[in-house]
């Protein structure tokens, strides 16, 4: 979807006006939530006055502010609370942003490293 959005938004800014209300009703993803809200009230204040360099801007914004998560589609592992916790692989790619790995390191720095059990069977079940 954020590639849609990379390749659209010269031709239709509107679906990145959609991509950012996407993004600020998410705000259980978010960090920081204080931070969350002022990015949203910023972001509208940048639809009003129709900054669509601006809007990017903060839409980058949350999604740095959001908990590092490593998946594939078959796994996923989310940094929450200091601990690595597994969740559906859907989730991430529904509500994720992918980020290569010189990007991760840029927004979450180094991180806890996965239990060993991360990504070890080729299928494992969400139990």
């Amino acid at each position: 979807m954020h590639g849609i959005c990379s390749d659209e938004a010269p031709k239709n800014p509107s679906i990145v006006v959609d991509v950012f209300y996407d993004f600020a009703r998410e705000r259980h993803l978010a960090i920081a939530k204080t931070l969350h809200d002022r990015l949203v009230e910023t972001g509208k204040l940048h639809i009003e006055q129709r900054d669509l360099g601006g809007l990017r801007r903060v839409i980058s914004q949350i999604v740095q502010n959001r908990y590092p998560t490593r998946f594939t589609s078959r796994e996923a592992w989310i940094l929450c609370d200091s601990a690595w916790n597994r969740i559906h692989p859907a989730q991430v790619l529904v509500e994720g942003a992918v980020l290569s790995e010189a990007a991760f390191l840029r927004v979450f720095g180094p991180v806890r490293a996965l239990p060993p059990c991360a990504f070890k069977r080729w299928w494992a079940p969400l139990i």
